[in-house]
């Protein structure tokens, strides 16, 4: 084996070793990277990146641990001092779950979308939320969490974070999307970028019942209604589809 090659091995076992496993060269990821999805008549998956899913906690909670998983480790990269102020950007599963968890982290919290109906969710949970055309850019927010992912989304939160906030980036923009440096740099802006998950304590959470994923739940099909339900996922506003394998 070569010196170089050697080398790049080391480098990549390096990053497992130091818990960085999400970034090794190597990984691969379902559905999306060199891997197929459950969608497939067969699909394999590491036994390392299994989680137990406990008896108490039923199928229709427990579908929503890769979703909860997502915010709980995109929360873990931020460190909230006193009452933190947080802005969450659109209300999708992933916005309506980064609200209740933020809610819960001594944050004030508000969520800002475009679907009436998504936004009345927060209600139930005491969290404030408004249109995302009426917020005014006072550059006042500690955190701003982007779940969108759109060229405006990210633009709108890089000019709501207050300077040395932070705004974390939870959706993958376009491959066309530009993002301005100059007012990162002026405001000495911190920019976090989340893929990762915290699965095994999304399990915990759900067990727990400390998070409400039911009222996320947009429809329930039969896995014969598979197509029907690809549709349906596709109209603005729908939350999540559950399909019955039984």
């Amino acid at each position: 084996m070569s010196w170089a090659r050697r080398t790049r091995r080391a480098a990549r076992a390096s990053r497992c070793r130091a818990g960085l496993s999400l970034h090794c060269p190597n990984a691969t990821t379902l559905g999306l990277d060199r891997r197929d999805g459950c969608f497939a008549q067969r699909f394999t998956i590491p036994a390392s990146s299994l989680v137990p899913v406990p008896d108490a906690l039923d199928d229709e909670r427990a579908v929503f641990a890769s979703s909860l998983g997502r915010v709980l480790h995109a929360a873990r990269m931020l460190r909230l001092e006193g009452k933190t102020y947080v802005s969450i950007l659109g209300d999708g599963p992933i916005g309506l779950l980064a609200a209740q968890v933020m809610a819960k982290r001594n944050a004030s919290v508000r969520l800002l979308g475009t679907n009436a109906a998504n936004l009345e969710l927060c209600t139930k949970w005491g969290v404030k939320h408004r249109a995302q055309h009426e917020v005014g850019r006072r550059q006042d927010q500690d955190v701003v969490f982007d779940c969108t992912g759109t060229d405006e989304s990210v633009d709108l939160a890089i000019s709501l974070v207050r300077p040395r906030g932070s705004v974390v980036l939870m959706r993958t923009p376009r491959e066309t999307a530009t993002i301005s440096p100059a007012s990162i740099i002026r405001d000495e802006l911190q920019v976090f970028g989340s893929r990762g998950c915290a699965i095994g304590e999304a399990v915990a959470e759900l067990a727990a019942e400390r998070v409400d994923v039911l009222s996320l739940i947009a429809r329930r099909l039969r896995f014969d209604d598979g197509p029907q339900a690809l549709v349906a996922a596709r109209e603005p506003g729908t939350l999540k589809i559950l399909l019955d394998a039984a």
